[in-house]
Order: structure tokens, then C-alpha cells, then sequence
């Protein structure tokens, strides 16, 4: 007569399944129901969307230019 237990196990790949545990000694054969746990996943975004989500910047057109012009300048030195 089959008896019904339930073992704690993780996936260690896509067809393994690894127990936490050891089965009773008195197991002579088995059957496996895996129950999946779902794990939610981010809502994936294009790089564009992202970066329009982003706040304003603080800083001008001039001042970025002017450090973009003092970084071009150091690396003759």
C-alpha cells in the first residue's frame, strides 16, 4: 500500500531534483510530484523607457560640455 509523504527539495537544474532530506529507510521505490514554487519576475523595460523615467538632471548643456573639454584636455598631459 503506497503511503503518501512530503520531502523538502530544491531544483538543481532543470531535471534534478535534490532532497533536503533523506526518504524513510523503508522506501523501496518512488514516485516524484514536484510542486513548482513561481518566483516572480521584473516586468523587463527597454533601455529607451528607463532612461526617460529618469529625473531631470540639474546640471547644463555648458557645464557638461565644459567638463567634457577639461577631461580631453588632461589626457594630453
Amino acid at each position: 500500500m503506497p503511503i503518501n509523504i512530503v520531502l523538502p527539495g530544491h531544483l538543481i537544474d532543470a531535471n534534478t531534483v535534490k532532497l533536503d532530506e533523506p526518504a524513510p529507510p523503508t522506501a523501496t521505490g518512488s514516485e516524484v510530484e514536484v510542486r513548482l514554487q513561481s518566483v516572480p519576475q521584473p516586468r523587463a523595460q527597454k533601455l529607451s523607457q528607463i532612461l526617460r523615467d529618469l529625473p531631470p538632471g540639474t546640471r547644463s548643456d555648458a557645464d557638461i560640455q565644459e567638463q567634457i573639454r577639461e577631461e580631453r584636455d588632461a589626457w594630453g598631459e
